[in-house]
């Protein structure tokens, strides 16, 4: 059976449930997504994550799936996210990667945004980057409710 870092994974009457690690102080409600497990390779899953059906824009602004890599010491997760407010489009493309040794010591993540903003036929970009050492504290995972692949994570 494959082991997840993703904490737990509870299934009752056809619902699998998985634990996603969200390093920081607040950690984001996976409400109104779908998470598919893309695959399993030993310790390592690696998810996909839309908007569920009912999601509205406003709460999920994401047109193309979140890909989560998760082990008991790696996390990647890579996103484009797209917005538009005032006529003006907003589009995010996120990729952060955190080495965790262990959820009561921590981790050790980067961080890459590239942004870019089209507004009137004009398109302005930019990139930033960070690191950050997460201490035990900001180590949080979220449920998540898996909708395709499940057979995936007892078959590894």
């Amino acid at each position: 059976a494959a082991t997840l870092c993703l904490a737990t994974l509870s299934t009752a009457a056809s619902t699998t449930t998985i634990n996603l690690f969200q390093p920081g102080e607040e950690t984001i409600p996976y409400n109104d997504v779908e998470a598919s497990i893309i695959g399993v390779t030993g310790d390592t899953t690696t998810v996909a994550i839309v908007c569920g059906p009912s999601a509205a824009a406003s709460t999920c602004a994401l047109h193309s799936p979140v890909t989560i890599t998760e082990g008991p010491s790696t996390f990647t997760v890579s996103a484009v996210i797209t917005s538009t407010t005032d006529d003006a489009e907003y589009t995010v493309t996120l990729v952060e990667d955190c080495d965790i040794t262990s959820v009561t010591q921590g981790a050790s993540c980067s961080i890459s945004m590239d942004y870019t903003i089209a507004y009137s036929g004009e398109t302005t970009s930019y990139s930033t980057a960070a690191e950050a050492s997460l201490p035990a504290r900001l180590m949080k995972y979220s449920p998540v409710t898996v909708t395709a692949g499940a057979d995936k994570l007892s078959s590894s």
